[in-house]
């Protein structure tokens, strides 16, 4: 049991290098395929279906849909064969080709980009998003990372920017609170927990869960993994404290599970999440 198949999603933005950076150095750990997925926008991102305009207004909105819709398949194109053509990795659709190496491919699919995320996402094991910028469109990037959560429903890499090792997931940082919600997170990352060199399970001193970080440990061992226990006193927010004690004790990656509920159409992300998605300077992979 491993990771096979990292998704990342491309618009053809500069910092979305640093996200192929990250799924580059997960992907090494167990010889993935990193798959780029760019989504081909429709004209009803441009013009909304249920506004009253003449054929001739909707033809020519459609026409100059599709031309931006070119010059962006272009520019991520671009980016990615820069990209590939540095790091000297080889292309790869088929599976059987793939095996044993790390190997990277492109696909356009046709939807609006959180569309296309939250879809697609769910035929990988890992989405790689970026993580939301204080100075950017918070709505869009949130979006893109609440459809990767919410509606693919796999690991998600949040990656903040700055320089990536080359090799991502050696020591795994693992933020345990016994919910349903980490149990689910630690079943579906076993694989990576599993090719890890070191993991450490993060508690709260005196926290009290019916379910102990002395007992993920105690379950982690019959899967072969050994895990040590780093506790730590909460004297401000859990987001913080999490990815700081995460980042002191030398954990290259951070694993929560991720809160939220719904409200009139919108996720809403718990506080703790919140803070770590929009504060951490480590990668976290988080799970819905």
């Amino acid at each position: 049991m491993t990771v096979r198949k990292i998704m990342v999603p491309m618009r053809g933005e500069p910092r979305e290098t640093g996200v192929l950076d990250h799924a580059l150095a997960l992907a090494r750990r167990s010889l993935a395929h990193i798959d780029v997925v760019h989504a081909r926008p429709p004209a009803s991102e441009f013009l909304s279906q249920s506004m009253m305009v003449t054929r001739a207004t909707r033809r020519s909105v459609d026409q100059l849909a599709d031309q931006e819709a070119d010059e962006r398949e272009r520019g991520a194109r671009r980016m990615f064969e820069d990209y590939v053509k540095a790091k000297d990795l080889p292309l790869a659709d088929d599976p059987a080709a793939a095996q044993g190496k790390v190997t990277i491919g492109w696909h356009e699919r046709r939807g609006s980009h959180t569309t296309v995320v939250g879809l697609w996402g769910r035929l990988a094991d890992v989405v790689a998003v970026p993580q939301p910028r204080p100075d950017g469109d918070p709505r869009h990037d949130h979006k893109t990372l609440e459809a990767a959560l919410f509606q693919a429903g796999k690991l998600v890499l949040l990656c903040p920017p700055g320089p990536v090792g080359p090799s991502l997931g050696a020591h795994i940082a693992v933020a345990w609170n016994g919910s349903t919600e980490s149990a689910r997170m630690i079943s579906t990352a076993l694989p990576l927990l599993q090719h890890a060199d070191a993991v450490s399970v993060l508690q709260v001193e005196d926290g009290t869960p019916e379910l102990s970080a002395r007992d993920l440990v105690d379950y982690l061992a019959w899967w072969g993994i050994e895990a040590g226990i780093h506790q730590f006193e909460h004297k401000k927010s859990i987001g913080q404290e999490l990815y700081g004690n995460a980042r002191a004790i030398g954990a290259d990656v951070m694993l929560m599970g991720a809160y939220g509920h719904s409200r009139s159409r919108e996720i809403i992300l718990g506080g703790a999440s919140r803070e770590v998605i929009e504060g951490t300077d480590l990668p976290v992979l988080l799970l819905k």
